[in-house]
């Protein structure tokens, strides 16, 4: 069902699954990901433990790796935006006994949300599940089951973060379009969008409240003059903040590479 070459255990080994394997390419991790074959089936479970013994022997590094953590964000994305939409996130957490208000968001909200999620998900997922060994096959969840989980289990925390945040900033119209665009305009896949906010908001912590609010205001075509009335400071400080706010930008981007 993968195309997954395979080679005998060990002799004495106690886990067949985790077998000694060739290197693996974008192209296996492809069939992967396109398999129709049941996702908690003994046959995907297989392949999981192949795939993170694979992963963990070559510290989680290379082209099999890099590709398969696009996919399983994408994967991740799709979901957890689906069940934000839905309102089945706040369902799952109260069944993991940490309960949160539910609330129906607009679209936009719920996959600006769901990427948070996603992206602290997975270095839970990463972190306890690859790293520390909490994933096992013997577990009966697969590998993007256990990651949909960890997105489940971040998000009460990072549902509170987005609200504070959205209650900080309501003051300033049209506050979250900035990001909102750039992302649009330099994101083509779910997978690329994760990683292009995960940049976008890399950059805001950096800048501080203040310079990112310029920056909102600037995005909204204000003139610098506007903005200092807005903001109760001197166009000539507009300019600064503004100057400030590039050079950041520019240097959060070659820190992380393109988006």
């Amino acid at each position: 069902m993968n195309g997954f070459p395979e080679e005998p255990a060990e002799p004495g080994s106690d886990d067949p699954l985790l077998t000694a394997r060739p290197p693996l390419g974008v192209a296996d991790v492809a069939r992967y990901f396109d398999s129709r074959c049941p996702d908690a089936g003994p046959e995907r479970l297989r392949v999981d433990a192949v795939l993170c013994q694979y992963f963990r022997e070559r510290g989680f590094t290379g082209p099999a790796w890099e590709f398969f953590v696009q996919r399983l964000l994408g994967y991740g994305l799709s979901s957890v935006t689906a069940l934000v939409r839905s309102e089945a996130i706040f369902g799952r957490c109260t069944r993991r006994g940490r309960p949160v208000n539910a609330e129906r968001l607009p679209p936009a909200d719920a996959e600006e949300l769901a990427s948070d999620v996603v992206r602290e998900g997975f270095e839970l997922f990463r972190r306890e599940g690859l790293v520390r060994g909490g994933w096992r096959p013997d577990g009966g969840a697969s590998l993007r089951s256990y990651f949909l989980n960890a997105c489940v289990l971040v998000f009460p925390n990072a549902y509170r973060r987005w609200q504070t945040s959205r209650r900080t900033w309501q003051h300033v119209p049209l506050l979250d379009s900035w990001p909102e665009e750039s992302l649009r305009e330099t994101t083509a896949s779910p997978e690329r969008l994760v990683v292009a906010r995960a940049a976008v908001d890399s950059i805001f912590r950096r800048l501080g409240e203040n310079a990112s609010a310029v920056m909102f205001l600037v995005d909204q075509n204000y003139t610098h003059a506007e903005i200092a009335e807005i903001m109760r400071i001197t166009p000539r400080a507009v300019e600064a903040r503004v100057r400030r706010a590039r050079a950041t930008a520019r240097e959060v981007s070659e820190q992380e590479g393109e988006w």
